[in-house]
């Protein structure tokens, strides 16, 4: 599987905001799996056997403007599209978290700042994502090198986070097993095992247990509740 940084398309053009408008970033948006650089898209992942997650501002038949990853497969068709939850203000929210079947096992993806609340990468996992996918184009480093081995631990299963200065993968046990950093263009290579997830399974030493295990979802009523 392929990842590119957030908004690969367009290079995040919104990081600029002295000069980009609603307008610009619209005119930059793709616009739909027949938009020709969604075509091209497609075509790479098929020419290179590979699922593709894509980055892109998308534009909708409405107007409404969303982050967006797009994820492709092997054979270049579309296998679904995550709209990023927590985005900056000039797109709008997404309203799902959605898990993608592939041939090896199922797909969540969180884009850059989604990867923060912990609640959006749970959700995934409880949903059946055995691996986490995390396009970004924000901050990067020790702090957030933390934050991904945290996501990777708590929810037993990998994480995959790339960025355009570095790209790094944890694996369920929370401890870093690759990482680039660079300030010119790479490619981060790894296996990973999906094998080696922690199971959602009941035990019997509950003090004991992982943080995917033995919980009591009936005490966190306050975790979706609104503020």
């Amino acid at each position: 599987m392929l990842i590119t940084p957030e908004c690969f398309l367009d290079g995040y053009m919104i990081r600029d905001r002295k000069r980009v408008s609603r307008k610009k970033l619209a005119d930059c948006c793709v616009t739909g799996l027949s938009d020709r650089y969604i075509r091209r898209g497609r075509k790479l992942a098929a020419r290179l056997g590979s699922y593709l997650v894509f980055g892109a501002s998308h534009r909708d038949r409405e107007g409404v403007v969303r982050n967006a990853a797009f994820l492709f497969g092997r054979d270049g068709e579309h296998v679904g599209t995550y709209y990023k939850v927590m985005p900056d203000h000039f797109y709008q929210p997404g309203c799902e978290l959605p898990v993608f079947e592939t041939d090896f096992g199922r797909v969540g993806i969180a884009i850059c700042a989604d990867r923060r609340w912990p609640e959006v990468v749970r959700c995934l996992r409880l949903k059946g994502s055995e691996i986490i996918l995390n396009p970004t184009w924000g901050s990067y480093g020790p702090l957030n090198t933390a934050i991904m081995q945290t996501r990777a631990y708590e929810n037993g299963i990998p994480v995959c986070f790339a960025h355009p200065r570095q790209s790094l993968i944890c694996l369920p046990d929370g401890t870093v097993a690759a990482v680039l950093e660079s300030n010119t263009p790479g490619v981060l290579v790894h296996d990973v095992d999906l094998s080696e997830n922690v199971k959602s399974k009941i035990t019997r030493d509950k003090a004991s247990s992982h943080p995917i295990q033995n919980r009591h979802p009936e005490l966190y009523g306050p975790i979706v509740e609104s503020t």
